[in-house]
């Protein structure tokens, strides 16, 4: 989740869960809850999602390269398809 669009959703008061993959300095000192998974983890989203409102997914993979088309077929679609799901059954 983009730092940028965190302070804004929290500057309007709006209270915000941000998935991390791992555990980061990037949110420290605002007012979020934080939950740990990857969009190529379905379970883990579903967890993060439980019990949330509106969900943003900023999660995504540019590459050129051949060798990622496998990463990004697992991040840019699957993992999309996984998010909505777990959005739609919150």
């Amino acid at each position: 989740m983009s730092p940028l669009l965190v302070r804004r959703l929290v500057g309007e008061g709006r209270p915000v869960r941000v998935l991390e993959r791992r555990p980061s300095d990037a949110f420290d000192g605002l007012q979020v809850e934080r939950a740990t998974g990857d969009v190529t983890d379905p379970e883990s989203l579903r967890r993060a999602a439980d019990g949330a409102g509106p969900v943003f997914n900023l999660a995504g993979i540019v590459s050129h390269l051949e060798r990622d088309s496998g990463l990004m077929q697992a991040v840019n679609v699957d993992g999309v398809e996984h998010v909505l799901t777990a959005a739609r059954e919150a």
